[in-house]
């Protein structure tokens, strides 16, 4: 037989102690470790970008710039301007059709966070749509609310590209 160990003497205190840190070391590694995901993450994205920049010289691109013409720099700032004005529209569109209305800051802001993340990382009625649901969900909208936002957006704008489309065809049949 084995004798048991004393469980009320200075080792069981020990051992309550050694217990009670571990779970607060643990507690707090689950509070801080999506902070130190996303450094990582991020320093992995800055490292992969001055691997991809490596060859490209800033004098070289600045040489570029001031080649190109003022006039063309301030269209192509314009244009982008106007796109972005545009995909805001897609939001308040959406927003009147379903009948909830929206400050239009709020509006700017959730259709420009949500096209330009959605768009970059891609899935965007996923992305897009998250982001929307961050910034809406806090003036009452709900997730049927932001779903219909994406809905409506994405097939407003497939409407238009096939009506573009099929303009272009007809104006420029043989363009195909």
């Amino acid at each position: 037989m084995t004798a048991e160990p004393n469980r009320n003497g200075p080792d069981a205190s020990v051992a309550v102690a050694m217990t009670r840190f571990k779970t607060a070391v643990l507690s707090r590694l689950k509070q801080i470790s999506p902070y130190f995901i996303a450094m990582a993450l991020f320093s992995g994205g800055l490292y992969a970008l001055h691997r991809l920049l490596a060859p490209v010289h800033l004098r070289d691109v600045m040489l570029e710039v001031h080649s190109t013409p003022t006039s063309s720099l301030a269209i192509a700032l314009l244009a982008t301007a106007g796109a972005y004005a545009a995909l805001i529209g897609y939001d308040w569109s959406a927003l009147r059709y379903i009948g909830k209305r929206l400050p239009l800051r709020v509006i700017a802001l959730g259709g420009f966070l949500g096209y330009s993340i959605g768009n970059t990382m891609g899935l965007n009625a996923l992305t897009g749509g998250a982001v929307r649901y961050r910034i809406y969900s806090a003036l009452g909208l709900d997730a049927y609310d932001v779903a219909a936002i994406a809905v409506f957006a994405s097939a407003s704008f497939g409407f238009g590209a096939t009506i573009i489309g099929l303009g272009s065809l007809a104006l420029h049949p043989d363009a195909l």
